[in-house]
């Protein structure tokens, strides 16, 4: 009863403290959201602002490395950044253009090495409209300038190149490297060994700008040099069968027939365990006017040249039997290949061309040379007394 009293007689206190009670409450309520939730979503934008601070990092950064790898003439590598920018960033116009510029650029291929069809109206047609988006760009400058090496229109490259060079700020080691290509053909040997080694100081891991110089010191008459830069190539790039030429050739042209038959059974094995990697076609730089450089095309042109190679090296070696079983032996396999005869008229330029070279810088191969043509090379083709069938 007395409860009951006292909460009639102070009903009024009652009423006013709840009021008071959910007041309070609705104003604690009103000041969370006005103070709290828009802390939270300043928080919000500033989490997205840093996702898109990274993002556009990411996509700097690869688009960055990409152009890098395009200036050292590696378009592979720099397609895969450009797609790892366009995973992140579809809409990225700078890497979806720079891929374009990759394909161009392999249907545009001026390195006689890897041989592809093209057309070309097309592909400058491509570039033109790319130059009148972005005119100070030195990759498409680079670009058009392989076109027209690829088509043999020297100076015209040359010029495109330059204006890469000098747009890149001096650092297109491509631009340099296919200038110095350019030289070694042109016969300007002076100015291709300049380019050439200014494309590998820019890029010095990249293994056919070292390789092509050594080509150069090799057409020089400098083995020494060209040796030791084609084994620093086989090193960079252990599956690819250009350095094993020079190599082999060096040795041979320093009188060390040993370690020549050494680096050629090796080199045997990389062609064969390798097939994939080693199906492109070849060109050799010379130092004939007539014939400024000669070119393999198809993998049993290879395999041919390289067993051919190696029987000459046994052929010139110690007169033992083992030596005389393994020039027979390889020349057995090149004849297996059964090449046509215009396959054979020009793996018989190369090794015509490597004898001359090789007379000239060991003068007491001549007799022996001369006698393995006569008794080996296609005219007569056969191999021992077992005549082989043209």
């Amino acid at each position: 009863m007395l409860k009951k009293d006292f909460i009639l007689s102070n009903f009024a206190v009652f009423v006013t403290l709840g009021i008071a009670l959910f007041s309070g409450l609705f104003l604690l309520i009103g000041c969370y959201h006005y103070h709290v939730t828009p802390w939270y979503n300043l928080q919000e934008i500033g989490y997205k602002q840093q996702q898109n601070d990274l993002k556009n990092d990411f996509t700097n950064f690869h688009k960055d490395l990409g152009i890098r790898f395009l200036f050292a003439g590696r378009v592979d590598a720099a397609k895969n950044e450009f797609t790892k920018v366009l995973e992140v960033d579809r809409l990225n116009q700078n890497a979806t253009r720079y891929l374009v510029l990759c394909e161009i650029f392999n249907n545009t291929t001026l390195d006689f090495r890897n041989i592809k069809n093209r057309d070309d109206e097309i592909t400058r047609q491509q570039l033109d409209a790319l130059i009148n988006e972005t005119p100070n760009d030195p990759l498409l400058y680079f670009y058009l300038g392989s076109l027209f090496h690829s088509m043999a229109y020297y100076d015209d490259a040359i010029t495109y190149y330059q204006k890469a060079i000098n747009l890149s700020n001096d650092s297109f080691a491509a631009a340099y490297h296919y200038i110095g290509l350019i030289m070694s053909l042109e016969q300007y040997r002076i100015f291709a060994r300049e380019n050439l080694t200014k494309a590998v100081k820019l890029s010095p891991y990249t293994w056919i700008y070292i390789n092509d110089l050594a080509d150069e010191y090799y057409v020089s008459e400098n083995y020494n040099k060209s040796l030791n830069r084609y084994i620093l190539a086989q090193k960079l790039k252990p599956y690819a069968l250009l350095p094993y030429f020079g190599i082999f050739k060096s040795y041979r042209c320093l009188d060390d027939l040993e370690n020549a038959t050494k680096m050629q059974e090796q080199q045997i094995a990389v062609l064969e365990d390798n097939l994939s990697f080693n199906q492109k076609g070849f060109c050799w730089v010379t130092n004939s006017t007539k014939l400024p450089y000669i070119c393999l095309s198809t993998y049993d042109e290879i395999q041919y040249y390289c067993y051919y190679s190696i029987a000459l090296t046994y052929y010139l070696s110690e007169n033992k039997a083992e030596n005389k079983a393994k020039t027979q032996e390889y020349l057995q396999k090149a004849y297996d290949l059964r090449l046509s005869k215009k396959s054979k008229l020009k793996v018989e330029n190369l090794l015509n061309y490597d004898i001359e070279t090789l007379q000239n810088a060991q003068h007491r191969f001549i007799n022996k040379t001369n006698e393995f043509k006569n008794k080996y090379f296609f005219a007569q083709d056969h191999v021992g007394s077992v005549a082989i069938p043209v």
